[in-house]
């Protein structure tokens, strides 16, 4: 789950919010169990009579887990416990399913994708144009996103901090089964594959999968890789389910902020 992060550290209101929170989830174990996707943590009666300090440990560590659970960073998560995100924080821990609350879009474990923790790219103060970028050295783009995505791309002046919420496919699936595993808003913005580029300049591990907007208001996937023989960037265009099954490992961004 996502949610758009602000750069000052927890205040005071939000630390409280937490505790109090952690007290709120220490009643909800006591009385029976608290679901975390599809898991059960169960609190047994010696459990519920440890020490207070044991206690306080063990219910940060659920909380943790929740947390990883639902792919909230640390600061998303004093955020949510303050007062005006506490209903919707305390939904996540009983497992309930929604999707979106004032724009904080939820990614949830599933069957094929498991959240994995959020990409944060920095803000842009600079412009940058889809055309001169793509054409830089270190990135090799292939004639699908040339002749499928490029022709509609407009230059950006400037862009704000985004989150990108990570989930790694767990086995081989198609589009037709990762999409709907994903929140309604999940397409994202090609200046933000300019960033996770400009963040690696000498590569990272893995590939990454994105949905964009395309010629004809059609919706493609882009996969973008770290060519370690060639050292430079590899970006592919596909439409939907042309490429077959992407491989189980393959990570998969979407934005968390549904208003981008």
């Amino acid at each position: 789950m996502l949610l758009q992060q602000t750069q000052k550290p927890p205040s005071s209101r939000a630390k409280k919010g937490v505790c109090s929170l952690m007290i709120h989830l220490g009643r909800l174990c006591i009385c029976g169990a608290v679901r975390s996707g599809s898991r059960r943590i169960v609190m047994s009666k010696k459990s519920q009579v440890v020490s207070g300090f044991g206690f306080a440990m063990q219910i940060g560590a659920t909380m943790d887990e929740i947390r990883r659970a639902h792919g909230v960073s640390e600061e998303e998560f004093h955020v949510l416990a303050t007062a005006k995100g506490r209903p919707h924080l305390e939904r996540m821990i009983k497992g309930l399913k929604f999707e979106s609350v004032q724009g904080v879009q939820i990614l949830r474990e599933t069957s094929i994708l498991k959240p994995e923790d959020p990409i944060t790219f920095p803000a842009r103060d600079k412009p940058i144009d889809p055309n001169e970028f793509f054409s830089r050295s270190g990135i090799y783009l292939y004639g699908s996103f040339r002749e499928r995505i490029l022709p509609v791309l407009k230059p950006v002046a400037s862009t704000p901090r985004r989150t990108y919420g990570i989930g790694r496919l767990k086995k081989n699936a198609y589009d037709r089964e990762v999409r709907p595993d994903l929140p309604k808003r999940h397409l994202g913005n090609w200046e933000d594959i300019a960033s996770l580029i400009e963040m690696y300049p000498n590569g990272k591990e893995g590939y990454y999968l994105f949905y964009l907007e395309g010629v004809g208001g059609e919706v493609f996937a882009v996969r973008v890789l770290w060519d370690s023989g060639n050292r430079w960037w590899l970006v592919f265009v596909w439409r939907l389910d042309e490429c077959g099954c992407w491989g189980a490992d393959c990570q998969v961004l979407c934005p968390g902020n549904a208003a981008l």
